[in-house]
């Protein structure tokens, strides 16, 4: 089985070299990450993460998120982590970007892209290898939830979800 790459970047995202995902968190690398919220009506979706992932098994999460390959833009990654999570066939002309943060986590160091999509017509449909299950919250729900049970989630999402709400 091939190992996945990922680049080693900086804080502003510029490329240093390339790596095996294993020693990117291994050796606390900073490497790049994509998040994604599906936003609607008042609502939007977050996942529960598989219990068999590597990385905060069975925390919430935002509706998806994912590593950058080695060479591939964050705008594919979200698009292909969506379909390969949620069944959603993402268009680049449908995602905001809201910014980047940094996380670091005890497991690893990254820089997050963050996008939206308003009012998706989308129907996620998790799948059982990444995302345990999925739905649709209340926004107003979700903050008072992540302020009150921070360790139900995934710490790059808390992070995540309080720059997304800032805005």
């Amino acid at each position: 089985m091939k190992k996945e790459r990922v680049d080693v970047i900086d804080s502003n995202g510029t490329i240093l070299r390339t790596v095996t995902r294993d020693d990117a968190h291994q050796k606390k690398l900073l490497h790049p990450v994509v998040r994604v919220f599906l936003f609607k009506k008042g609502e939007v979706y977050i996942q529960q993460r598989s219990l068999q992932k590597d990385i905060q098994p069975g925390k919430w999460e935002g509706s998806c998120s994912g590593h950058v390959d080695h060479g591939e833009s964050e705008v594919k990654a979200i698009i292909r982590e969506a379909k390969e999570e949620l069944g959603v066939k993402l268009e680049e002309k449908e995602l905001m970007q809201v910014d980047h943060i940094l996380c670091e986590e005890p497991t690893h160091r990254t820089r997050i892209a963050i996008f939206i999509v308003a009012n998706p017509n989308h129907k996620p449909s998790p799948k059982s290898k990444e995302v345990k299950q999925g739905k649709w919250v209340k926004v107003s729900w979700l903050t008072a939830d992540v302020k009150k049970h921070p360790e139900l989630y995934a710490p790059g999402f808390v992070k995540s979800w309080k720059l997304v709400t800032s805005k």
